[in-house]
Parts: C-alpha cells; structure tokens; sequence
C-alpha cells in the first residue's frame, strides 16, 4: 500500500450516459478529484478540481520542561512550498541534505536537497516511478522502489543516483524498502503467493520471507536487530515489530485508525494511510503518524523497550495544523529535527472548452 493520500491521486471523468442505449462515454479525463460541475455552454464546462499538493516542513525537537523528560517540536520553517508532491523525506548521513520522492519535474523522481540553501538536484530521471527513498548506513548508496522494469522492485545506486541496478527480483510489487541490516536488504512484497517482509543479500540474493502476509513500510533498527512495519487489520492500521534475525515479533503493537479526508477537501472518501514509523537514532524510540481521539493528525514518540508494554508512555510530539495532513515523516540524525511532509487539498475552479460530445447547458452538480 503506498504511504498516504499523497501517493496517488484519484482522477474523474465527465461521462455522457445515452439512456437509451444504456451506454456511457467519456468526454474528459482530468487527473484531479472534480466535486461538483456545471455545462456553460456547447463544448464548455466549469468544475471544481481539487489539486493536491505535498511540502516539506522541518521542525526541532526541544525539551518542554527542566528535565527533558517530555520531548516535543517547534513549528520550524517550510524547506519546499510549491504546488508538487514532495514527500517520504530522508536525511542523508551528516543531516546536510535530505532526499525525497516528489513530482515536481513532471514525474514521479527521487530528488536530493540542501537543508542550508534548499538547492536541489535530481537523482533520478526515468519515465517509470522512483519512490521511497533510503540510504545504506555508510551513506554511499541509495535504495528505492521503481516500476521501470514493468512493476515494483528494489534498486539501488551510488548516492548521487548514479550506477542503478535492480536488486530484487519479487517479480510483482516488491516495494517499501529499508536499509541493510548485518548485510540484508529488507523489503515488503505484494505479489500473490508472496506476500510479506522479505529480507535479501545486497547484492539481491538469498532472497527469504521473514513475516508473512500484508506488510508495509519496513524500518531496521539503529542496531540492525529489529524491524518495525505497518500491517493493516480490519479498519486499523498497526504498527508492528519483529526480529530481523528470524521474523519472530515483538511485544510493540500500535493501532491506528484510518482516517478519510475532510468533506471540505472533496475527499470525503479517500482514507489517508500513515506514512513509515522511524526509529530514534538511539533505538530506543519509534516515532510515527497516528491520530489523536478527536481525529485530528499527530505525530507520536513511543518509547521502545523489547519486553515491556510502553503504550502508557506514548506522547505527542506534533501536531497538524489547520488542514494540514501529516503524511510521512524522516528524522536527522541526530535526533533533533523532523522532516514532515504535509498533504494539502487546494480547491481550483478550471474551465474546459472545446470538449467533445458536449451539449448545451444543462446542470450537472452533484
């Protein structure tokens, strides 16, 4: 499942059903959600097209008393603020640049930033879709799903985006990757008959199942020893770890409700899947997307102790604002910023002339 709302977005088509014949046809394809249209004249249509647009907000973690024992961040300050998707942000090794999938060439590209100018780069410039970006510990390579074989698998390149080559060979929908731990490329397959937490060689060999069934978004430990991904269960979404060793889990569950978009975005019917937890650089953390009980989007800190029910220590550490809807998150590391990439819905109002098949005016709202 792709992380959010932000992933993909719904397209609408204005149909001409002839109730005679009982036969739709299409007339326009746009690539937005349209919740409402009207016919101004032959050929001439006026609809309201909500686009969808993703910015990159980093934030600093502070301490909220003497002690700093309870943890939370400042609003901080926008990296990127235009009307493209940038999204699942990485930090590279050093904190200096962060890397990140995102539309803005026309394409769904890896790109690199600066955190100092916000200059940027493109790391990847293929037809297919280069998402989900992640670094091997050393910082020398890059990890990735890409559908440019024909469906989803993992690749890996130098840093720069340089050299790529495909690692797995799932031979379905092998995404949601993460870095090496002790040697092994973890990675989540849905490809029917394999669906799970796959672990692999660097090299793509040695290919085994570690966690069967609908998995998502596996994140290693600091220490390469545990794994924590997303597996959906009933109408949740709950946070999960296991061994990396041997698939065998963990005593840390977390359920989080999906959530649909407000009406007000025109969305009322799309849910917003969480984007990946990230663990604390220490290991003794996970932080994650999740929602408060009024149903307004957080992001939590969840102590991370193997053998110890830590639910009552949870805490907030960030709030979304107004609209804003928390997506995916990346943490420095050094464990004092975070990465946030947030969804907004921005209503437009398009006029499409020259539509074919088009008749006179005729009301068409919903």
């Amino acid at each position: 499942m792709p992380e959010g709302a932000g992933a993909r977005t719904p397209s609408s088509r204005l149909i001409a059903y002839d109730v005679t014949r009982e036969r739709p046809r299409t007339l326009l394809w746009v690539p937005y959600v349209v919740p409402s249209l009207d016919v101004l004249a032959a050929g001439s249509v006026v609809f309201t097209a909500v686009v969808p647009r993703q910015n990159l907000r980093e934030m600093r973690f502070v301490a909220s008393d003497a002690t700093g024992a309870e943890r939370a961040v400042e609003v901080g300050h926008w990296l990127s603020r235009g009307t493209s998707v940038d999204r699942q942000p990485v930090y590279a090794p050093g904190g200096e640049r962060v890397v990140f999938s995102s539309s803005r060439g026309g394409n769904l590209d890896l790109w690199s930033m600066s955190i100092a100018d916000r200059s940027v780069h493109r790391l990847t410039d293929d037809p297919a879709e280069d998402w989900d970006p992640a670094f091997t510990p050393d910082g020398r390579r890059l990890l990735w799903s890409s559908n440019r074989g024909g469906h989803f698998e993992v690749w890996m390149a130098e840093a720069d985006g340089r050299a790529a080559r495909q690692l797995s060979n799932d031979g379905g929908e092998a995404e949601s990757r993460t870095g090496p731990a002790d040697g092994w490329v973890l990675y989540s397959s849905g490809t029917p008959g394999k669906r799970g937490l796959w672990r692999m060689r660097r090299d793509g060999s040695d290919a085994r199942i570690l966690v069967p069934g609908v998995t998502n978004h596996p994140e290693v430990s600091p220490d390469g020893m545990y794994v924590v991904y997303h597996s959906p269960v009933g109408e949740n979404e709950e946070v999960r770890v296991a061994r990396v060793a041997d698939g065998s889990a963990v005593d840390f569950r977390v359920a989080i409700p999906f959530r649909n978009l407000p009406v007000s975005f025109g969305l009322s019917a799309l849910p917003v899947a969480p984007g990946r937890a990230r663990w604390r650089p220490d290991g003794k953390a996970i932080v994650y997307v999740g929602l408060l009980p009024d149903g307004r989007f957080a992001i939590f800190e969840q102590p991370f102790e193997p053998g110890r029910d830590t639910s009552g220590e949870r805490r907030v550490v960030a709030l979304s604002e107004g609209e804003l809807i928390t997506e995916s998150l990346g943490l420095s590391p050094d464990g004092q910023r975070l990465l946030v990439a947030f969804i907004e819905r921005a209503p437009n109002l398009v006029v499409a002339e020259g539509v074919p098949g088009l008749a006179g005016r005729a009301r068409l709202n919903d």
